[in-house]
């Protein structure tokens, strides 16, 4: 039932080093290889915006396709644990 001592700055910084990134599909990732041709697709339906609006439109579905795909490979946050 010991007290808990307050972490330094150092400390936490080197606390947080310690957490990875890791994928339960890996595989899916290949799945980014498809933005370029999500890109190509979109930009001819897009030519009647103005150039500020398209670029915008573009770039959400460019982003959500990406977090989608980053989703479906599983994303973790791995931390080390030492005993």
């Amino acid at each position: 039932m010991g007290c808990k001592l307050a972490r330094t700055p150092h400390e936490e910084r080197k606390y947080r080093a310690k957490m990875n990134i890791s994928f339960s599909n890996p595989w899916g990732l290949l799945l980014l290889a498809a933005l370029p041709l999500f890109w190509w697709i979109a930009r001819d339906g897009l030519r009647y915006m103005r150039p500020l609006r398209r670029w915008l439109t573009l770039s959400l579905r460019l982003l959500l396709v990406a977090l989608l795909v980053v989703s479906f490979a599983g994303i973790q946050a791995v931390q080390a644990v030492n005993n």
